[in-house]
């Protein structure tokens, strides 16, 4: 659900929307609170806003520490994709010791995984997917490794072809770093009780009782605002390949493909 919000509306709009609901939700709860529980909340006004206190303080915490937890994971998705592509690269570049046959199969094969990777698996990474086609050209690039191995006693053939094979092993565990991050990164009783949280601190600002009432209305304003930007950023930041708050493929496109 959390991913098609994101695929299907602009992170501005997802961000305006979130807000709209907690703010109609707050206008009904201060209503219904006015209307039936205005005596009681005159008696109470001291004690609800130590409440309110209370619960800002927690959930502000846990949505900071989740935020920055999320952030730290985008990074770390990005930084996946930099370390696949810079090893591709550094195979390309280490080829050139070769023959020229053997020197055109390693380079052919190596654009062949990035096109796929551009076209096919980064479109369904949007929905958590991989690419079965991305699988087996990255089993392929293996396989021409593995038929370009040098027959003669040429040392720098011999030593380029082990640096090949450990930038190939890098290439291969940064994709399935990459993989790893295509699923929710928070689990979904976590993520359902932060948003209950949010929605409690959100409604929980009608309970405070101030003079005048444009006081407490723009005291909601702002407290929903925040919270619902919390709220889709804390979505967005979940799902580092999906939405338009997401990892770019240039670095295949413009560092890899046109090296090549």
């Amino acid at each position: 659900m959390r991913q098609f919000m994101l695929n299907y509306i602009p992170t501005p709009i997802f961000i305006l929307l979130i807000i709209f609901i907690i703010m109609a939700l707050s206008f009904l709860t201060y209503k219904i609170l006015r209307l039936y529980f205005k005596s009681y909340l005159l008696r109470k006004a001291r004690n609800f806003t130590i409440v309110y206190q209370i619960i800002t303080t927690g959930t502000t915490l846990l949505v900071a520490f989740l935020i920055v937890m999320l952030w730290q994971t985008f990074l770390t998705a990005k930084g996946s994709v930099n370390e696949e592509v810079g090893a591709l690269s550094k195979m390309v570049m280490n080829s050139k010791v070769f023959p020229q046959n053997d020197q055109d199969k390693i380079r052919r094969a190596i654009k062949q995984y990035a096109q796929i990777v551009i076209t096919q698996e980064w479109p369904l990474m949007k929905w958590g997917k991989s690419s079965r086609e991305a699988t087996a050209a990255m089993d392929n690039i293996y396989h021409v490794l593995e038929s370009s191995m040098p027959q003669s006693q040429n040392q720098i053939q011999q030593v380029f072809y082990k640096e090949m094979i450990a930038n190939y092993n890098t290439a291969l565990e940064s994709r399935y770093s990459r993989m790893d991050r295509l699923e929710s990164v928070i689990p979904g009783p976590l993520f359902a009780m932060t948003a209950v949280y949010i929605l409690i601190l959100a409604l929980s600002v009608c309970l405070i009782e101030l003079q005048e009432r444009k006081a407490l209305a723009i005291l909601v304003f702002f407290v929903n605002c925040v919270l619902g930007t919390d709220l889709a950023l804390l979505v967005s930041f979940d799902y580092p390949f999906a939405g338009d708050i997401s990892v770019s493929n240039k670095a295949f496109s413009e560092k890899l493909i046109q090296k090549i």
